[in-house]
């Protein structure tokens, strides 16, 4: 291993899960930088005059937010420009709480990675308000069906499921209140490569082994959208079972509504 070598790992692996979409009239693109709840990093990059504008369009200002924070309070102002002061960035702080540069198109990615990094940092000022458990993605998911199917009765999480050879696995939830019609879920999540991978793996083996389970009593919900994961993984897991993104809400609904219909009548 020498140095060279080191670095081209590394850039190899940033490049393998970076996606990149057409989004108005500039791109969204998706970074393998995660937030303590395993949201990816998304930044919007679009032309402006005779160079660039990179910004998170106000997504980070949101999860603080979201929080409970209150984002006008001196206190959250002032902790947000400290955070990113040595960043020099257009305007860390102002009226919109917007993170934003402007670059020409030889720095671009210098100031894809600013913004990036001032994203994660102020990201962490939500422990001035209080500390919290990340929420995994299976129990996100659980959420999600107990809501769908109107009575927390209806769902079962880390429910077991019969494969054959007589074994018993546990999949992320089980939907219906008989046994013979039961929908079985297995979320799928991951924020990099490797974990994805297992995920994928996991889900496979599990429906590919079960015994006597018909594909339409089989669902995979998928972590994020359809754009941010690779072919090969969802066309792998379709062989398997039915495949639902729980970042796309009117695909997931849709397919909630018409396969836990015949579980839950």
């Amino acid at each position: 291993m020498d140095a060279q070598k080191l670095t081209s790992l590394v850039v190899r692996e940033m490049n393998d899960e970076i996606t990149v979409r057409h989004y108005g009239h500039g791109f969204l693109m998706t970074l393998p930088l995660t937030y303590w709840d395993d949201d990816r990093v998304t930044l919007f990059v679009e032309p402006f005059e005779s160079g660039y504008r990179v910004s998170d369009r106000g997504s980070t200002a949101v999860r603080l937010h979201m929080t409970g924070m209150n984002v006008e309070a001196p206190k959250v102002v002032e902790s947000w420009r400290r955070s990113v002061a040595a960043l020099n960035l257009f305007n860390p702080g102002d009226e919109d709480l917007e993170l934003a540069h402007f670059t020409d198109a030889d720095q671009l990615g210098e100031s894809i990675l600013k913004i990036a990094e001032a994203s994660l940092r102020i990201d962490q000022l939500r422990w001035l308000h209080s500390a919290q458990i990340p929420v995994r993605f299976p129990d996100k998911v659980v959420r999600r069906l107990v809501k769908a199917a109107g009575e927390r009765a209806a769902v079962r999480p880390n429910a077991p499921m019969k494969l054959r050879h007589g074994r018993i696995r546990q999949v992320t939830a089980a939907v219906g209140t008989d046994e013979r019609r039961q929908i079985y879920v297995q979320a799928v999540g991951g924020s990099n490569r490797e974990t994805r991978e297992r995920a994928v793996e996991h889900c496979t083996h599990l429906f590919d082994y079960a015994e006597g389970l018909d594909f339409d009593r089989r669902l995979a919900i998928v972590s994020g959208t359809r754009d941010e994961w690779n072919d090969y993984y969802i066309e792998t897991i379709a062989e398997s079972a039915e495949v639902a993104f729980y970042g796309e809400p009117d695909q997931l609904d849709e397919v909630l509504k018409r396969r836990l219909a015949p579980a839950l009548t």
